[in-house]
């Protein structure tokens, strides 16, 4: 009881006398501690140089991606020591104030591009780490752009502009987006030979064609002398005037080519120079003539669908050329109209989506399988005809051969 009058002298007491009957193990923790010293300082230091690599990391993503909140490094020498995943810290801006948030409250208020921003820090490290190797490495980016905003795009090519000058990467960046595929091949200056556009054949083998389309498209369009180019070109003139138009529904020319992609009274009856005088207003009378040009009293309407036909007959036909998906969509679509403007056999005038309303107009008379055939038309022509020079992921997305199952399927309804 009097040693109680000095506790802490007596918790002393009786600490030392629990670990006297285990001295022998406390000796050999001891010297286990002296022999692996040197291990464990050399472990600290690994952990020390990780640290300034996450920091360097963190540095990156804060300054080149744009995103509601800045990141930090939360458990820092810990990260090897405990056998831990890095963990941050998550500052969210809002309003001029900064609040610390975890990072499951985080992602419920991410876009889907913030939260891809997210993700891309996890794999910024594993990279970074690597570039202290002088082993050749193969890195693999799938759609690493996809739900990206445009700002944040541009930082992903950047970040890949800095791997490219790195001697021991060799990358390989895989994609669907056409504006990031053209920005890379320019921004990254890659070789043309090195640059490839990916289809499957009808045995699913995966297909190397040489890229394309790397420059303006409707330049390349323009200037060809190919025939089947002055057809692809009419898309893109109806948007040209649509955009420079004040009310492009009451531009005559704007008219004309709308008639050329929809089955309007006067289709059937438009000719080449029709066509020609408009591009002249557009482009100027001294561009490149094609040479269907030459014969400007042909039909329009029969010479775009002889047009389909050569290329469905061609057995070396180019699966990749966004020209030929132009024009079966086009044609696809007239020849679909056609057929349901029969069907229907009365007078009808469009609002806004013809095919759709003609669609809706007879769909009651129409067979299971006529359905189908209509509604896949519905499904791929709007988003290929209507395109800019910006966006072709649908076209590029979809196989010519699914084009020409669907083009067979309209030529064979009755």
């Amino acid at each position: 009881m009097i040693e109680l009058l000095d506790y802490d002298s007596f918790r002393k007491k009786v600490l030392f006398s629990y670990l006297k009957q285990f001295i022998q193990n406390v000796r050999s923790l001891v010297e286990l501690y002296r022999e692996k010293k040197p291990e464990i300082e050399e472990i600290i230091e690994q952990a020390n140089k990780d640290q300034k690599e996450w920091e360097s990391v963190i540095k990156i993503f804060n300054q080149r991606f744009l995103v509601p909140f800045k990141v930090e490094l939360q458990n820092q020498k810990d990260i090897l020591l405990n056998k831990d995943a890095a963990q941050f810290r998550f500052i969210f801006s809002d309003d001029n104030q900064d609040v610390n948030v975890q990072k499951e409250d985080l992602q419920k208020h991410l876009s889907g591009g913030e939260k891809r921003a997210l993700y891309i820090l996890q794999i910024l490290f594993e990279i970074e780490a690597r570039k202290r190797s002088d082993k050749p490495q193969l890195l693999v980016f799938d759609d690493i752009s996809d739900s990206f905003d445009y700002r944040n795009k541009h930082a992903i090519i950047e970040y890949l502009n800095d791997l490219q000058e790195c001697k021991q990467f060799k990358l390989l960046v895989m994609m669907h987006n056409f504006d990031f595929y053209r920005t890379l091949a320019s921004r990254l200056d890659i070789p043309r030979k090195q640059i490839k556009m990916i289809r499957k054949n009808d045995a699913r083998e995966i297909i190397f064609e040489d890229g394309e389309y790397l420059k303006s498209v409707i330049k390349c369009i323009r200037d060809s002398e190919q025939d089947k180019d002055f057809f692809a070109l009419i898309p893109f003139v109806r948007n040209l005037i649509e955009y420079a138009s004040f009310q492009a529904d009451k531009n005559n020319n704007y008219i004309k080519l709308t008639s050329c992609l929809h089955m309007k009274k006067d289709t059937k009856d438009i000719q080449i120079q029709d066509i020609s005088k408009i591009f002249d207003s557009v482009f100027g009378t001294e561009r490149k003539k094609k040479k269907i040009e030459e014969d400007n009293s042909k039909l329009y309407f029969e010479t775009i669908y002889n047009i389909a036909e050569k290329i469905y007959n061609d057995k070396n036909y180019n699966h990749i050329e966004l020209q030929n998906k132009l024009i079966f969509s086009i044609v696809i679509r007239l020849k679909s109209e056609e057929w349901m403007l029969n069907k229907l056999n009365q007078e009808f005038k469009s609002k806004r989506n013809q095919t759709r309303e003609l669609y809706d107009a007879i769909k009651k008379e129409l067979s299971d399988d006529e359905k189908r055939i209509i509604q896949k038309v519905l499904m791929i022509t709007p988003e290929n005809i209507h395109i800019n020079s910006f966006m072709f992921e649908p076209i590029l997305d979809i196989s010519l051969d699914h084009l020409y199952t669907c083009f067979e399927e309209i030529k064979n309804l009755n």
